[in-house]
């Protein structure tokens, strides 16, 4: 029973961070995006593109994240705009090689709706739209 007691008492170190912080707080540690970045998105988004920037090798500089409906407006996205709802981002692409690392990172990771556009990929994880698919803007 002692023995029991004392690997039980043991905490792993989750365990102790969860002591002082909300667990949502805790996920939201990422490695290459400040939590400025990426304020407002839904946090599985953050979590995907963390992963596709490791694979790309590339950084990726957030252009436009979440949107107000005002905002969308403004800058002439659609109505229904999944910005609107923190599921989408537009990464910045300087050139052809970047391009294609990111669309591989993104891919490979899982994203299945992304829009090619001159100085930008958009990537979301709209679920309520079709999936499999990919644009030119």
């Amino acid at each position: 029973m002692l023995g029991i007691m004392k690997i039980s008492s043991v905490l792993s170190a989750p365990a102790l961070l969860a002591r002082h912080y909300h667990f949502l707080e805790i996920s939201k540690v990422y490695k290459y995006f400040k939590e400025k970045e990426v304020e407002g998105l839904q946090i599985r988004l953050v979590q995907m593109l963390d992963r596709a920037r490791e694979y790309a090798g590339v950084p990726f500089y957030i252009t436009s994240g979440l949107r107000s409906e005002e905002h969308n407006t403004e800058v002439g996205g659609i109505d229904g705009s999944s910005h609107t709802k923190g599921l989408a981002v537009d990464i910045r692409v300087l050139d052809s090689t970047c391009r294609f690392k990111i669309l591989t990172g993104l891919i490979a990771i899982g994203f299945k709706r992304i829009g090619i556009y001159p100085n930008h990929i958009h990537a979301d994880i709209d679920n309520l739209k079709p999936a499999n698919v990919m644009w030119l803007g």
